[in-house]
């Protein structure tokens, strides 16, 4: 399930929200202990590591937040995707999040997704995510 914009509006964290986290969190995690198509948690983590520098940089700064930043993590996401080759789960979570991933995202918003993508990593370790 596709991470919708209008999720991340306001008060986000809706029922829809969070099946959207459990769904994508259970699609990318490992269906056993030899599958090699899953998402690795260290692959999970680095993003959301990269979401949370940004959230770090910009808590003091009083809404003076540059969505260009978030824009950027694109790349990143196409950079994993072409290294894990066909097949792999992370496509699921790249076309999941990707449209989110906006110039032109609110501090809130971009707050939201954070939030989204916690639950997301919470889920894939509860299904084993390695």
């Amino acid at each position: 399930m596709k991470l919708q914009r209008e999720w991340l509006k306001d008060d986000f964290l809706s029922e829809n929200a969070v099946n959207a986290a459990k769904n994508l969190g259970e699609k990318i995690a490992p269906e056993n202990k030899d599958d090699k198509r899953a998402m690795k948690t260290s692959q999970l983590r680095r993003f959301y590591g990269a979401l949370k520098k940004i959230e770090a940089k910009y808590a003091w700064d009083n809404g003076q937040f540059n969505a260009l930043e978030v824009l950027f993590l694109r790349p990143r996401i196409a950079y994993a995707v072409g290294r894990a080759g066909e097949g792999n789960r992370i496509r699921a979570f790249s076309d999941a999040i990707k449209d989110c991933l906006a110039p032109n995202l609110t501090w809130k918003e971009f707050q939201n997704l954070c939030l989204w993508l916690e639950a997301v990593v919470a889920y894939h370790k509860l299904n084993n995510g390695e």
